[in-house]
């Protein structure tokens, strides 16, 4: 009887069930993801290092907004920039002028949404930056991952 005891509670404990951690760890001992990269910051600085070290104040690139959009604010649309300024924005579709709707930036706007994101506390930023000049491909920016439709993203190419 006595040993029938002791193996019911060794069962019982086996089941007893861990109480979480707050290592940042998962099983494995590999980092669990938080949604926002630790290292956004920095890449976000090092990227901008190198968009200013490209020295252009005067490009084209194409713009594309993703998320809850209509047409006429997703795009994609190109956009002109002279002497880091906004010239211009046209649909790629048919070359017409953007409405208001659609949120026309320079590079530095777009790097200013990854800020945004980042001082807001979002919860989940993901940001891929062109190697050579360091402007942002693509953008995603979570800010309440228990919302819906307050997320956004962009792409840009061409430049």
């Amino acid at each position: 009887m006595r040993m029938r005891l002791v193996l019911i509670a060794l069962v019982t404990l086996g089941c007893v069930e861990s109480p979480p951690d707050d290592t940042g760890l998962d099983d494995t001992g590999s980092e669990t993801d938080t949604g926002v990269d630790s290292n956004a910051a920095s890449d976000l600085a090092a990227a901008q290092t190198l968009w200013a070290t490209a020295g252009l104040e005067d490009y084209d690139y194409v713009l594309e907004w993703h998320g809850m959009f209509g047409p006429d604010m997703a795009g994609p649309a190109t956009i002109l920039v002279r002497g880091g300024t906004v010239q211009s924005a046209t649909y790629t579709s048919d070359g017409s002028p953007v409405t208001a709707d659609f949120d026309a930036r320079s590079i530095e706007g777009l790097f200013a949404v990854i800020q945004e994101g980042l001082d807001a506390g979002a919860d989940q930023i993901t940001a891929s930056y062109d190697e050579t000049r360091g402007y942002p491909t693509y953008t995603y920016v979570d800010y309440d991952l228990e919302e819906d439709d307050e997320e956004h993203s962009f792409s840009a190419a061409g430049l």
